[in-house]
């Protein structure tokens, strides 16, 4: 198992996306559950360069926990980072990090939050984030503000 310290959340260079979309492919496929879009249209996005690739792996030992897709919305209260397809195993060990770095990718874009779609038991492991209560098959939009 992972430990905490062990754990990178990069973003997928666009010149690196073909490989590293094989090696996301299973988390990607799993998380698209709950996206508001088919594998199909992520991927679309992801080579149109409207979408950007993460990977959350482990660095002691190379492996890829889980993957997610970020993009960016504009909304009545501004710009907000959203992640979709978010799935990967062993979250507790990531979930803190994957924290950190979205609010950090959000600050530098100048985005006022982070949202995604999930069941309502990731609130344990994003205990900054609000439900928006909007559901969808099961799952809540989540919320983190960035002041």
């Amino acid at each position: 198992m992972p430990s905490k310290a062990n754990i990178c959340v990069d973003r997928v260079p666009f010149e690196n996306l073909a490989q590293a979309c094989a090696l996301a492919e299973p988390w990607l496929t799993k998380g698209s559950a709950v996206a508001e879009q088919s594998s199909r249209e992520i991927l679309r996005k992801l080579f149109d360069r409207k979408a950007d690739l993460w990977l959350i792996t482990n660095a002691e030992d190379l492996t890829v926990c889980g993957a997610l897709i970020t993009t960016v919305h504009e909304n009545d209260t501004g710009h907000h980072v959203h992640m979709s397809a978010l799935a990967g195993r062993n979250v507790w060990a990531w979930a803190h990090r994957l924290h950190a770095v979205m609010y950090q990718f959000a600050l530098d874009l100048q985005c006022n939050a982070v949202r995604f779609w999930g069941r309502k038991e990731w609130a344990r492991f994003f205990p900054d984030c609000r439900k928006l209560g909007v559901t969808r098959g099961g799952h809540e939009l989540f919320e983190r503000a960035i002041p």
